[in-house]
């Protein structure tokens, strides 16, 4: 898991510099900032209900609530893709020195990475239905493996840093296919393909629009406006694909309470 998350610092560090990875580190650092909030959030508030119910429980029901918990978060998930792609350039005006303000496509692949990462993670919690955390081995091996192997041929080829960063967005996505496999074969998965199908069109919309335009503000206050207006409208999107979300409910109506 070391390997597939950060093992890529000691590989750019040795092949393309220590200056590289500095710059590197910025943009991946602001997107997993991001991200490791808003997961700690979903930690906090629906993975305890997500725990209550697969306790004690059989397989089938088991499947039903990790499914619930996989359609409750995963589209909201998509959406902070998009928000990250957006306001990256914003982002970094606010929070990093001037200097950096070229690395938002760092953001970029960071948010990527991110995605899958924290995807990964809510399917893994599947293992926990049948008590088998040994199956999230292989995913994160084979991540680690992909991403190693990547990096040293683009090296070898001499490939230029930003060609070469393409590796690390691609082995979460290997690492995030395995672990999807893996669950669906150990549990019956029921994937809610209206709400993910949205999510997914918004972030199809989004990202090459921040690739080729990005909101590339000029002072901190036309920053801090962007920013505004992305929160409000992520909000809408957040709240539309919650609304009347059914797995949602199901979850929020646990009893975390023993003996009630």
């Amino acid at each position: 898991m070391w390997a597939q998350l950060s093992g890529y610092r000691l590989l750019l560090e040795h092949y393309w510099g220590l200056s590289a990875l500095g710059f590197v580190a910025v943009g991946f650092g602001l997107a997993n900032q991001i991200w490791g909030l808003c997961e700690s959030l979903v930690m906090q508030y629906l993975f305890p209900l997500y725990y209550r119910r697969i306790s004690g429980v059989s397989h089938t029901d088991g499947g039903k609530a990790f499914s619930d918990l996989l359609n409750s978060i995963g589209p909201a998930y998509l959406i902070l893709v998009a928000v990250t792609l957006s306001s990256a350039p914003a982002l970094l005006m606010l929070l990093v020195a001037s200097s950096y303000g070229g690395v938002y496509k760092f953001v970029y692949l960071g948010a990527l990475v991110e995605c899958c990462r924290v995807l990964a993670n809510v399917l893994g919690s599947g293992a926990q239905v049948k008590r088998r955390m040994n199956i999230l081995v292989l995913p994160y091996a084979l991540g680690a493996a992909f991403l190693t192997v990547s990096l040293v041929m683009a090296a070898v080829a001499n490939w230029s840093l930003e060609q070469s960063l393409v590796a690390l967005p691609l082995a979460a996505v290997v690492m995030f296919l395995a672990m999807g496999e893996r669950m669906r074969r150990d549990l019956s998965i029921e994937i809610d393909y209206s709400r993910w199908g949205w999510a997914v069109l918004i972030v199809v919309i989004v990202a090459p629009i921040s690739w080729f335009f990005p909101l590339t503000p000029k002072s901190y206050i036309e920053a801090f406006e962007i920013l505004v207006g992305i929160g409000a409208l992520s909000m809408i999107c957040v709240f539309a694909l919650t609304w009347k979300n059914h797995a949602l409910k199901r979850l929020l109506t646990v009893n975390l309470r023993t003996g009630e």
